[in-house]
C-alpha cells in the first residue's frame, strides 16, 4: 500500500514539478492586452513644391534612400501644389476635400493629420518658405511660420524647435519652394532634422517623409507630377524591403495614422474620414507590390491610369462641372492606340467614380480661410 502511494506521488510530483518550476523561474503567463499600445513617435515631412531631375547628391539624402522604404512610382495628384498638400494632409483627393485650386481653402474644421496629432497630445509645428497652411485651411498647426525664408533661416529655426520639444513627440512640416538642385535644399534641411533628432530624441523612431509637389517643364501631367518620396518607417514596423506599389499624396495620410494609432478622423457632414488607400500602401512600403488608380486632377478631368492589372489603359474622367455634379453628368473616355480620347462603357470605371466623386466637399475662397485656424 505504502509502495502504491510512494509511486503515485513521483508521477504526480513528474507532471507538477516542471510547471511549478516554471512558474517560479519565468513567473505567471502575461496577459494578453486588450489593445495594443500606443505606437509613439514624432512625425516630420518636409515638402518642395517643385524638384528638378538630377541626381540625388545630398549625403543625406542618399542615406533616406538606402534605409527608407518606397514606392515605385510616385505621383501628385494635381498640377495645384495647393491641392497636392491638402491632400498629403487629409488623405482625400482634391475633387473630395474641394480645394481643386491655388484660390481654394478648406472648409473651416476640416479634419486634418496635424489636428489628429494635436487632439492626441503632440506640439505641432510648420515651417514653410510659403504659406500652404494659412492661405488653405490646412489647420492643426499650434506653431506657424510661414512666409519667404533663407535655407540658413529654416535649418536655425527647425534645429531651435526641435530642441524645445526636448524629446516630447512631435509634427514639424517643413515646405521649400523649391527643393535645389538635385534636392539639395532638401537634403541641408534632413541634415539639420536628423543632427537634433540625434542630440535630443531616437533618430530611428521618428517617421520621416519626404517629397516634392511637381517636376519643373512642360511634360505631360502623368511625367511632371511624377515626383521623389520616401517614408523613414519607425525601426521597429519596417521589414526592410523595398516597395513595389503605386502611390499618391493621399495616401501617406491613412498609414501614418493608424501606425501611431492618432485620433480616427471624425468626418463633417458629407465627407468621408479619408481616402487613403492604407492597405494597399502599407502592403507597398512592406515590400508587396501594390497597384491601384493612379488618378491626376487636370483641366481637361481627370486622367486615370488603371494600374490594378496589367494593361495600364488610361482614362479621363469628366463633366460639365469641376467637381462632376451627378452621376449621370460623367463621361468616361480611353485612350487608344494613337493617343486619342474615345467613349467606354461608364461601368468600367464606377469603383472610381465611387472613390473620387461621392460624397463632394466644395473647397472655401481662399480669404475666407482664417490667417491661423482656431482651435479649441
Amino acid at each position: 500500500m505504502n509502495e502504491r502511494i510512494t509511486r503515485t506521488l513521483l508521477a504526480a510530483l513528474v507532471v507538477i514539478g516542471p510547471v511549478v518550476l516554471g512558474v517560479k523561474l519565468f513567473g505567471d503567463a502575461p496577459a494578453v492586452p486588450d489593445s495594443a499600445p500606443p505606437a509613439k513617435a514624432s512625425l516630420i515631412v518636409i515638402t518642395a513644391g517643385t524638384w528638378d531631375d538630377g541626381p540625388l547628391e545630398h549625403p543625406a539624402l542618399q542615406a533616406l534612400n538606402r534605409r527608407a522604404p518606397g514606392v515605385r512610382e510616385f505621383r501628385a495628384p494635381s498640377p495645384s501644389s495647393a491641392a497636392s498638400a491638402v491632400s498629403l494632409w487629409t488623405g482625400r483627393w482634391p475633387t473630395n476635400h474641394g480645394v481643386l485650386s491655388d484660390d481654394l481653402a478648406l472648409a473651416p474644421g476640416s479634419w486634418t493629420l496635424a489636428e489628429a496629432a494635436r487632439r492626441s497630445g503632440l506640439t505641432t509645428a510648420v515651417i514653410a518658405q510659403e504659406p500652404l497652411a494659412t492661405r488653405h485651411g490646412i489647420g492643426g498647426f499650434q506653431q506657424v511660420h510661414e512666409g519667404l525664408r533663407t535655407i540658413a533661416d529654416m535649418q536655425r529655426d527647425t534645429r531651435r524647435m526641435i530642441d524645445e520639444f526636448a524629446g516630447a513627440d512631435f509634427v514639424l512640416w517643413l515646405h521649400l519652394a523649391d527643393a535645389g538642385p538635385g534636392g539639395s535644399a532638401v537634403g541641408d534641411l534632413l541634415q539639420s532634422c536628423e543632427d537634433a533628432l540625434a542630440e535630443r530624441h531616437d533618430q530611428y523612431d521618428a517617421v520621416i517623409l519626404v517629397t516634392a509637389f511637381s517636376r519643373p517643364g512642360v511634360a505631360p501631367p502623368e511625367d511632371r507630377l511624377e515626383v521623389p518620396f520616401w517614408m523613414q518607417l519607425p525601426a521597429r514596423l519596417y521589414g526592410g524591403e523595398r516597395g513595389k506599389g503605386i502611390a499618391q499624396h493621399s495616401d501617406p495620410c491613412g498609414v501614418i495614422l493608424r501606425l501611431l494609432r492618432w485620433e480616427v478622423p471624425v468626418p463633417a457632414r458629407g465627407e468621408k474620414r479619408d481616402q487613403s488607400r492604407t492597405r494597399m500602401f502599407y502592403f507597398a512600403l512592406r515590400g508587396g507590390t501594390a497597384e491601384a488608380w493612379s488618378v491626376i486632377e487636370t483641366p481637361q478631368g481627370h486622367e486615370v491610369r488603371d494600374v490594378s492589372g496589367t494593361t495600364g489603359i488610361h482614362y479621363l474622367c469628366r463633366g460639365p462641372g469641376r467637381p462632376v455634379l451627378a452621376r449621370d453628368e460623367l463621361e468616361i473616355l480611353q485612350q487608344d492606340q494613337s493617343g486619342a480620347w474615345v467613349p467606354v462603357e461608364q461601368d468600367l470605371l464606377e469603383a472610381v467614380y465611387r472613390a473620387h466623386y461621392e460624397p463632394r466637399v466644395r473647397g472655401f475662397p481662399r480669404q475666407a480661410t482664417p490667417a491661423v485656424p482656431a482651435h479649441e
